[in-house]
């Protein structure tokens, strides 16, 4: 009867020991998994596409914007006129400055570049800062006081919507 009591318990050592060795690799790949996850998420920030502040069937302002996914964002700050027509007001360069609990939400630094014609809407003289600070939400880029370079009636008209494909 001791022989056998000693097997069981040295099989039941040996269950346990391997079980242990299992559940260590399942939480090693758990936090492996969790972590790349967090890193990949981490700069998704806002999404790549048309942001107007206006319907199209008037006058107003439009961005275009790619987010690489890196960090770095590229865009442009564009013009549609009543007769179709558009025109680049400035380029810019920038990247994620800060991300909300969800990255769906923060603030992105933005280099103005490029043509800087802020005032093609009247053709009247505005100067386009150098550096332009955007808050993001989900679909939405808000330019703060954008009355400050851009030639607006409202500081609602600073807020612009992610468009659907095909529209400005």
């Amino acid at each position: 009867m001791s022989e056998i009591f000693r097997f069981r318990v040295r099989e039941g050592v040996i269950a346990l020991a391997l079980l242990t060795g299992v559940a260590s690799l399942v939480l090693s790949v758990v936090a492996i998994a969790r972590d790349s996850k967090t890193t990949t998420t981490a700069m998704s920030g806002p999404v790549s596409g048309v942001y107007a502040d206006g319907p199209s069937s008037v006058p107003h302002y439009f961005v275009t914007f790619l987010n690489r996914g890196d960090g770095d964002v590229r865009g442009a700050m564009n013009f549609l006129f009543q007769d179709g027509q558009t025109s680049v007001v400035f380029t810019f360069n920038g990247w994620i400055a800060s991300l909300g609990s969800h990255s769906t939400s923060g603030t992105l630094t933005l280099s103005a570049a490029g043509v800087k014609n802020s005032s093609v809407a009247t053709q009247t003289s505005l100067a386009t800062p150098s550096t332009i600070s955007v808050v993001f939400g989900a679909r939405q880029l808000d330019f703060g006081e954008c009355s400050m370079y851009l030639t607006v009636s409202s500081l609602s008209a600073c807020t612009f919507t992610l468009k659907s494909s095909g529209t400005i």
